[in-house]
């Protein structure tokens, strides 16, 4: 989903950046797949294992999104961003 200026405003959207216990990330992302608040995850190297965006349409749903999300066994770590504003589009 491409979020155009309108849209964007209206939405709270983040990236977040997860660090997952060894030899689970298959588990982990497949809980993470099924989470409707998830639009998108990647798995990426470095530091951080895994890589999703999330979108909701409040702070509070953000919040509730988040905390799901950390319950997950295996997560050990996050980083979360939030977008603030959309400089293309």
């Amino acid at each position: 989903m491409t979020l155009g200026a309108e849209e964007f405003r209206h939405n709270v959207s983040a990236w977040i950046l997860i660090n997952v216990s060894a030899n689970e990330e298959e588990d982990i992302i497949s809980q993470m797949i099924v989470m409707p608040k998830i639009s998108r995850l990647y798995t990426t190297n470095g530091r951080w294992d895994l890589a999703a965006e999330i979108q909701t349409p409040t702070l509070e749903a953000f919040d509730v999104a988040i905390s799901q999300l950390r319950q997950i066994p295996g997560i050990r770590e996050t980083d979360t961003s939030l977008l603030l504003s959309s400089r293309i589009g």
